[in-house]
């Protein structure tokens, strides 16, 4: 139980580190791409000690997404699918309602803004630096109408149905932002945003069911204070579905091997339990007398009768250990006797305890080196044995759990010219040898 136990704590431990140095190490590569990307825009950008953006509106910029804001909260450029991470944001000119309108930014930009009201929000389209009033009034009025009248038509515009010098922002009645793309001057909200403003950092950020890992990087002046921010998103939703797969396979083999050990456990419990159930304490054993389980000897080595040590009477301890070991299992107690009725009575160890010099370790090694020598040292783990004392007189218990394998007893009887091999069984409460035929099909039978 306890192996199991281990193993479940080191499994654990193990799936706790590997998701650890898994998620640790997709974070750090997401972030090493996050940051080559804003290089890309940091260079085109190259602010030195003021903005100007002429150069950076004209270059191609191989990224795929990112947007920049000045350190006031205006925003420079929108390039993606994800505009929401602004928050909520406010138009810088109501002017351009009625008609288009020339607008300067605060990063001193001119640009040409036009917009319109929709059912649920407001479109604004917008032409950077146009050299054309004429001709950039006409592309807004034109493209503002593509965006229907209503925010979610206007939401679900398609970037390809808008000329490619047109910017644009869809925006929510509440001021969010629901489709852009390019630089129309928006003023956010700073404490709104997922990042904070001119400070280098990285966050994971959950919406709408997808997961993003957020990258920014503030823009300098010659004096290295923050002027803006790059920010660049990266969406990570299949790498967290495929650590959040992998920490369920994890956790369901942790159920399993939980599962398995409690089960292993009960067993063991049940096992342990029915073995003590069989252990009778002495007085039990002499009040329900012989059976399966439960035999007596008298003595280990000493002949009552004859008044003399006799090797009969250690291979009579051997034989109902190996009819325990083949059947399932019992105690033999050594030094009780039956009277001619069959009632045991407790005689105690006086003769076997002269003969070893009054050693009960000296008892105990006798007995276990006739086990190994006699029956196979294979078979030592299934037995212990141990003194008890009651009445006054001393016990010497023998606890033989069932064995998985055959038992034989190999032993040179008096008379006999060479050694036998024997096998044994318990018959209710008796001892019994089969014959080889017997012993064939009682092997085949119990241990197939």
């Amino acid at each position: 139980m306890l192996y199991f136990a281990i193993l479940i704590v080191v499994f654990t431990s193990v799936a706790l580190a590997q998701h650890w140095y898994v998620q640790r190490q997709v974070d750090r590569t997401a972030d090493q791409e996050l940051a080559a990307w804003t290089a890309k825009v940091s260079a085109e950008i190259a602010y030195i000690d003021k903005w100007d953006l002429k150069g950076y509106r004209n270059a191609a910029i191989i990224c795929p997404s990112w947007y920049v804001i000045s350190q006031d909260g205006l925003i420079i450029d929108i390039v993606g699918d994800i505009p929401w991470l602004f928050g909520k944001v406010q138009i810088i000119n109501d002017s351009i309602y009625g008609s288009p309108q020339t607008v300067v930014s605060s990063v001193g930009e001119t640009w040409r803004l036009h917009a319109k009201k929709v059912d649920g929000g407001t479109v604004l389209v917008g032409i950077y630096s146009p050299q054309s009033l004429k001709d950039a009034d006409q592309r807004l009025t034109a493209n503002i109408l593509k965006f229907g009248s209503t925010l979610e038509k206007a939401a679900s515009t398609p970037s390809r149905e808008i000329d490619f010098l047109v910017d644009y922002a869809v925006l929510s009645s509440t001021g969010e932002v629901k489709n852009a793309f390019g630089g129309v001057p928006l003023r956010a909200n700073l404490h709104e945003l997922p990042i904070t403003v001119g400070k280098r950092g990285t966050v994971t950020v959950n919406h709408g069911g997808h997961t993003y890992r957020i990258y920014s990087e503030p823009i300098l002046d010659a004096n290295k204070r923050p002027v803006g921010t790059i920010i660049i998103p990266k969406e990570m939703t299949l790498e967290r579905q495929a650590m959040y797969l992998q920490n369920r396979f994890n956790i369901l083999l942790v159920i399993v091997s939980l599962a398995i050990s409690l089960a292993l456990a009960i067993i063991f419990t049940a096992r342990e339990l029915s073995r003590r159930h069989t252990i009778l304490t002495i007085e039990e054993a002499l009040r329900v007398g012989e059976s399966k389980t439960v035999e007596f000897k008298s003595t280990y080595q000493w002949d009552i009768k004859l008044g003399q040590q006799k090797d009969e009477r250690r291979l009579d301890v051997l034989k109902s250990i190996a009819g325990f070991l083949n059947t399932d299992g019992g105690n033999l107690y050594i030094g009780v006797e039956e009277d001619q009725f069959g009632r045991p009575s407790l005689r105690g160890l006086e003769e076997d305890l002269k003969l070893a010099r009054g050693s009960k370790d000296k008892l105990q090694r006798s007995l276990r080196d006739l086990i190994t020598t006699r029956i196979g040292s294979d078979f030592s783990p299934l037995i212990t044995d141990w003194f008890e004392e009651a009445q006054n007189k001393l016990c010497w218990r023998v606890d033989v759990e069932p064995s998985p394998t055959p038992a034989f007893v190999r032993w040179k009887a008096s008379g006999e010219s060479k050694e036998q091999k024997k096998f044994y069984v318990r018959e209710g409460p008796k001892t019994s040898d089969l014959d080889n035929e017997s012993t064939w099909h009682y092997i085949k039978n119990k241990w197939g």
